[in-house]
């Protein structure tokens, strides 16, 4: 849906992850969850991708208004600490991870 780049992905899981670790007291639910899964593939998309769409896009494709992802957006890179670098062996953890989940459930028997 936004032409994100599979980096972009892992770098968003990373970037809830972290914003899990810093702040352990933040409940992620069925109310939330969404918003901060756009809001980050959002944000790691401006990061980590050279061509990316706007936040209206992103406000479009995550039936929310415009003012509410502007400010999910801020609110997520505060709480990061403006944080969006991540370390290679990170990156590759994930990678990793991700690559052997996916081979594990798309195995037909």
């Amino acid at each position: 849906f936004s032409d994100c780049s599979f980096g972009c992905y892992i770098l968003a899981l990373i970037y809830l992850d972290e914003l899990h670790e810093l702040h352990p007291n933040f409940v992620i639910d069925s109310m939330n969850v969404h918003r901060l899964i756009i809001t980050s593939i959002m944000v790691a998309s401006k990061f980590y991708d050279d061509i990316f769409f706007n936040n209206e896009y992103f406000a479009k494709i995550g039936g929310i208004s415009l003012e509410e992802i502007n400010t999910m957006e801020k609110e997520l890179l505060l709480a990061l600490d403006y944080s969006l670098v991540v370390p290679a062996e990170t990156y590759q953890k994930y990678y990793a991870e991700l690559f052997s989940h996916f081979a594990s459930v798309s195995r037909i028997p």
